[in-house]
């Protein structure tokens, strides 16, 4: 096994703009097949060019099985993708969205790596997105506070948007992070 936490192919902007269409596109299938169901995608929150390694889909796994844990007895269906441009799940579970988010944010503040993932309940659009974009439901809906940066603490979506850190500093930061956890949780990753 691989060292190195970001010794994976490198995936081009196209590619990674088809495979978040291909996402929002199996999401409205899934909203549109179980309307009555919440729905849960799972992937990592990995910056720059490399979204798939062995240790990275360590990572991923071992958020599924923390989710898969915490929804036993209420999940109707599972995907699970390993692709070039990271791993990703689509679960369809009979909690209420909010029951699934709480459970979800407790997982993105308890587990490990939780602060390497995305775990969104996926909601139909409510009209405020174009086209028949579904969305997700944001902690501050439950009023929580917004996810804050690996780096600095400040709020993500701010320091994403305004590519605050170098993506030396973020993929650091990662591997410090990956590197950490997997020594003090588990010896395989």
């Amino acid at each position: 096994m691989s060292n190195q936490v970001f010794d994976g192919p490198e995936v081009d902007l196209i590619t990674m703009l088809a495979a978040r269409e291909e996402r929002a596109q199996r999401q409205i299938d899934y909203l549109e097949q179980y309307p009555q169901a919440s729905h849960l995608c799972v992937n990592l929150n990995i910056p720059g060019p490399i979204k798939q390694s062995e240790k990275l889909k360590n990572v991923f796994l071992s958020l599924m099985e923390t989710i898969e844990q915490q929804l036993q007895g209420h999940i109707i269906h599972q995907e699970i993708l390993h692709l070039t441009t990271g791993s990703t799940a689509n679960i369809v579970v009979d909690l209420p969205n909010e029951v699934l988010k709480r459970r979800m944010i407790t997982i993105e503040i308890e587990h490990p790596y939780g602060r390497l993932a995305d775990l969104d309940v996926i909601l139909p659009n409510d009209g405020s997105l174009p086209g028949k974009s579904p969305r997700s439901m944001s902690r501050t809906e439950l009023g929580f506070p917004s996810r804050r940066c690996l780096i600095c603490d400040q709020p993500a979506k701010e320091c994403g948007r305004s590519r605050k850190h170098s993506l030396d500093t973020l993929t650091q930061t990662i591997t410090q992070i990956i590197n950490q956890k997997g020594r003090s949780n588990d010896e395989r990753y």
